[in-house]
Order: C-alpha cells, then structure tokens, then sequence
C-alpha cells in the first residue's frame, strides 16, 4: 500500500520545480524551425528561453507555421538534421532536453493544410465557350474581355501580323542556316570577347539551351567555352575550350588558313 506524501514533502516537490525553472529561466538557445507546410528547408531562425514549457513554446510556435498547438507536434534535431527526440511532454521545460545552440526543431501538425500543393485548393472551373460568353458588369470585366476591348495580346491584329511576320522570318532564317552551314566548312566567327576567331564547323541544328538554328564550331585556338557539351547534351567532339556556339549571322564559311599555321607563317614575318 502506498504511503501518501506529506503536505511538506508536497510542498518541496513544488519547491524543487520551482528551483529548476528559475535555473533554466533567462538562458537562450537559438533554433532553426522548420515546418512539414514548406519546402524551405528552414522556415526561420528563434531565439527561446529554456524555462519555457513546451506548451508555451507551442504558442510561440504558432505564431510563425500557422500550425494549432492543439494537434502540433515537435520534435528536436541535431545540428546535421539527425532526430534526437520527440517533445511530446506539455509541462516539461524546453531546457530538459539536449538542445543547443543552432538546433532544429520540427513542427508537424496532421490537421494542417500544406498551401504548397495547389491540387488540394478548390478551383473554379470554366470552358472557353462560357468564358467567352460570360458577361461581366461595366465596371469589373472578365481579363479576357479587358483585353478585348483595348486590343491587346491576341485581339490585336497588328500584332498578331508581325507576330506571324517574325515567326516567318525566322524559319527562313533557319532554313538558309541549314542550306549554307555544313559540317566540316572553314569558317570565321565574330566573338564578344575574342573579336574573330577561326575554325571548323562541327555542327549546325537546333540546340535545348536557346531556340531557332546555332552554329557549333571547334575554334584553332582555345578561346571557347565548351568541349561540344552544354548542359549534358554533346553536340560535336572537340578539346576543352575549344567548341563555341554561336548564331549563323555572326559566322562567316570560306577558305580560312588555320590560325595557327598563320602565327608560323613566312609571310608575316619582316
């Protein structure tokens, strides 16, 4: 049979807490936050003390993840992300766990809505046809209808025409590219930070880093920026810094001397 405690052993008890919240009461501790509602991988940067409880540390915590202390639940990481435990204990203080400075700590609340994913938001939906149909008051109208009525974007026709203009242009531009350039030509390039440079043609075609038609040439010199590849895609075989890319309007093709049989050359000397 248990014995019950005395009113002054009780009174020590309290007394013993009280101790203990005085001791930890005033020290700092700073924390990264983090938050199962986003993708950041911290959320924020805190500074609590460790006489807090964890339920008003809950509180706190409310304030900066939107998250209800109710169904909130924490739990501490090491500095390199490693669990150490979970702080399931309401009235235990944030100081009786192993915490220290630059620590993590993780809150995570079943209820939550997670706002990063846009298939849980209810949308309304509606087709093109009664989009069109819709007609809104003189003083709000729909985006579609605003655009309309000042000519813009696709309800203007001017310029839609040069749209269609440009487009146009541009694959006759690359048609021409594909007539004049091939593989294996001379050629001489006009470079930003080179001015010309020399070399042989190793590729004419579309590439996945910009659009329309580009010309890839292996330089004489080591003046390039690339071996053939950009961005995981090989293009042509060349030495390092030897391969460049470049548009078709700055790349001229005919019988140029390699440069550096010309920096050898009889001709140039006096």
């Amino acid at each position: 049979m248990a014995v019950p405690l005395s009113p002054r052993s009780t009174n020590n008890s309290n007394i013993s807490k009280s101790f203990q919240n005085c001791s930890l009461s005033g020290e700092l501790v700073n924390f990264q936050i983090m938050c199962q509602s986003t993708n950041l991988g911290s959320l924020t940067e805190k500074r609590y003390d460790k006489g807090l409880t964890i339920r008003e540390l809950k509180g706190k915590l409310e304030l900066i993840t939107g998250c209800s202390p109710a169904s909130m639940k924490l739990s501490l990481e090491s500095r390199k992300g490693e669990k150490l435990c979970n702080m399931d204990d309401d009235e235990r203080l944030l100081g009786s766990y192993p915490v220290e400075d630059c620590c993590g700590i993780r809150v995570i609340d079943p209820e939550s809505f997670d706002w990063s994913d846009l298939n849980k938001v209810e949308k309304q939906v509606m087709d093109d046809d009664t989009y069109n149909s819709f007609t809104p008051t003189s003083v709000k109208p729909t985006v579609r209808e605003y655009k309309r009525i000042h000519k813009m974007g696709m309800f203007n026709p001017e310029n839609q025409k040069k749209a269609l203009e440009d487009f146009e242009n541009q694959e006759k531009k690359d048609a021409e590219a594909k007539e004049k350039f091939k593989a294996g030509q001379r050629c001489e390039v006009t470079l930003k930070s080179k001015g010309k440079q020399r070399g042989e043609v190793k590729y004419v075609g579309n590439v996945s880093f910009q659009p329309n038609i580009w010309i890839g040439i292996q330089l004489d010199l080591p003046y390039g920026k690339n071996d053939g590849t950009v961005e995981g895609q090989k293009y042509f075989e060349c030495p390092k810094n030897f391969g460049v890319f470049a548009k078709p309007d700055t790349v001229e093709v005919g019988d140029f001397p390699n440069e550096e049989d010309d920096l050898f050359s009889d001709e140039d000397e006096i």
